[in-house]
């Protein structure tokens, strides 16, 4: 779940050797891109992947640069004329998918623990949770320049009253 940019996850070496070798591997993530569904911390059982098993919705595990770890969610495959492939995209991410082919996919999550406990990802309330979570995207898209303007507003009055304060 490593954000884009941000340090490796530890031995992440490691784990892409293992999973390229067809074993099955367990980190702990680090980041914010997928929350609310994983936060940092959390322990994610990664298995090799079996791509054609890897649908819309689903969380995949793949590697940006050389190793740097990204856990994203699965958007669904590429449509024709772009070749074979899929659409990932962090749950808290706003902006461009990212676009992978088979061969970039290490793995499908498929095991989550949050402080000892088991989470389900297969859950039906679970899977609900995420087909929300994925149809409200355009409307958080077309929120973000509202609290953008909101933030600058904010920041802008604060800086009148320190400057008012100031003065007197």
């Amino acid at each position: 779940m490593s954000d884009t940019g941000s340090s490796p996850v530890k031995g992440s070496l490691l784990i892409i050797t293992l999973l390229r070798d067809g074993v099955p591997v367990v980190f702990t993530a680090s980041g914010r891109s997928m929350r609310p569904f994983v936060r940092d911390g959390d322990r994610l059982t990664v298995d090799p992947a079996a791509v054609a098993g890897l649908s819309r919705g689903d969380i995949g595990l793949y590697c940006y640069g050389e190793e740097n770890l990204v856990a994203h969610r699965c958007l669904g495959p590429l449509q024709p004329p772009r070749g074979p492939g899929f659409r990932f995209r962090g749950d808290a991410v706003i902006g461009p998918v990212e676009i992978l082919s088979r061969g970039q996919i290490l793995g499908k999550v498929t095991g989550l623990t949050r402080d000892g406990r088991n989470i389900p990802l297969e859950s039906a309330w679970r899977r609900l949770g995420v087909r929300l979570w994925l149809a409200g995207y355009p409307l958080r898209e077309a929120a973000r320049p509202a609290r953008q303007g909101a933030a600058r507003l904010a920041a802008l009055v604060r800086r009148y009253f320190q400057r008012g304060t100031r003065s007197r």
